[in-house]
């Protein structure tokens, strides 16, 4: 009797399976996806302070945690930090010197910019999307 009861909760729990050779959806979008947009707008000169700000901070939290560094303590060692870094800190440098320029003064090369960005895991699980 509990076997037949429990019957249709057992399949409600059930995952559906895929079809061979299909991978599971991944509908989590990676970095560089959610980085696409802002750096478009940057590009197009129409990314206003805010959207500069958050572009910003999704790129140094994606170093913070990919290198395994802490939140808490002095913004600006951490800043230092990630900036000295072999692989961080030449992206940072350019993305720094890029969004702190005149809209329109320089040219962009969006997918050689977001293409680091790509290869990576999606780590950031702290920030808004």
């Amino acid at each position: 009797m509990w076997g037949l009861a429990a019957w249709p909760l057992f399949l409600l729990g059930r995952k559906k399976k895929n079809p061979l050779g299909q991978a599971e959806d991944d509908t989590e979008p990676n970095l560089a996806e959610r980085l696409r947009p802002l750096v478009e707008q940057a590009a197009n000169g129409t990314l206003d302070t805010d959207g500069r700000a958050r572009l910003e901070r999704m790129i140094f939290s994606h170093w913070r945690e990919q290198l395994g560094l802490t939140e808490e303590g002095d913004v600006a060692g951490l800043h230092h930090q990630l900036k000295a870094h072999p692989e961080a800190g030449p992206l940072l440098c350019g993305l720094e010197d890029w969004l702190h320029r005149p809209p329109g003064t320089a040219t962009v090369d969006i997918p050689a910019l977001l293409a680091p960005y790509r290869r990576m895991k999606p780590i950031i699980t702290t920030l808004n999307r």
